[in-house]
């Protein structure tokens, strides 16, 4: 693959996060049902939770996500395919960061008291 080939890959990867992210601040807590695992909880069960807290988290981690591809890719033409791996690489380390099988650890810190 060429380098002009991996910034567009950068872009549209950026792209579809920032898109991730604009849905999260325009549904603000009714975003919470794209949330993996907590959309299958029952409206009594999600009340035990701060879905605007959970919701911010979300977005933003969406922005992060999609201002790393962002950065990667426009530095894909200074400094090579190794600005592309690098943000590739920080990204799937953030993203699996988030990843849980277990709800506690996923969901726990946003439960109200």
């Amino acid at each position: 693959m060429h380098t002009r080939d991996l910034m567009w890959v950068a872009f549209v990867c950026a792209g579809m996060f920032f898109i991730f992210g604009f849905i999260f601040l325009i549904l603000k807590e009714n975003a919470s049902k794209f949330i993996t695992g907590f959309n299958t909880k029952t409206a009594e069960e999600k009340t035990q939770y701060d879905t605007a807290k959970l919701c911010r988290d979300f977005r933003n981690h969406m922005f992060l996500v999609g201002i790393i591809f962002l950065v990667g890719g426009l530095l894909v033409g200074q400094f090579g395919v190794m600005s592309f791996v690098v943000a590739l690489a920080v990204n799937l380390v953030l993203i699996f960061k988030k990843v849980h099988f277990n709800d506690e650890k996923a969901y726990g810190k946003y439960r109200k008291n």
